[in-house]
């Protein structure tokens, strides 16, 4: 079961589309690059600003100055988003697509997809 897991998350990690690659900027720390991932994530599970905001326990004041790159998540938003939508850290502040559960990183490629083609 485990092994059959790591070739899915390797096959949808090479099929990760160049756009989604740019949006995620791997590597990239700065509040910025931060913020575009929040607003990525966010904007593919198809969540407003204040469901967001209520799942990483945070003000949607603060949350909108984290997407805008304002500010950084605190770890505590962090974890909070880790406990009740089992988004990864290291997703968040690296963005580290490997990290993230095979749905969510299957909803983001599709919500590129579909931004594209419209």
């Amino acid at each position: 079961m485990a092994v059959a897991m790591i070739a899915a998350k390797a096959q949808s990690c090479d099929m990760v589309s160049e756009e989604l690659k740019r949006e995620i900027s791997t590597g990239d720390a700065t509040p910025e690059a931060v913020g575009r991932r929040l607003r990525l994530l966010r904007a593919s599970l198809g969540l407003t600003q204040a469901k967001m905001s209520g799942l990483m326990d945070a003000s949607i004041k603060n949350y909108q100055h984290m997407e805008r790159g304002s500010t950084y998540p605190r770890p505590a938003h962090v974890k909070a988003i880790f406990e009740s939508a089992r988004i990864d850290f290291n997703f968040i502040y690296y963005g580290d697509f490997t990290r993230l559960p095979l749905d969510v990183s299957d909803s983001m490629q599709s919500y590129v997809d579909r931004r594209e083609a419209s």
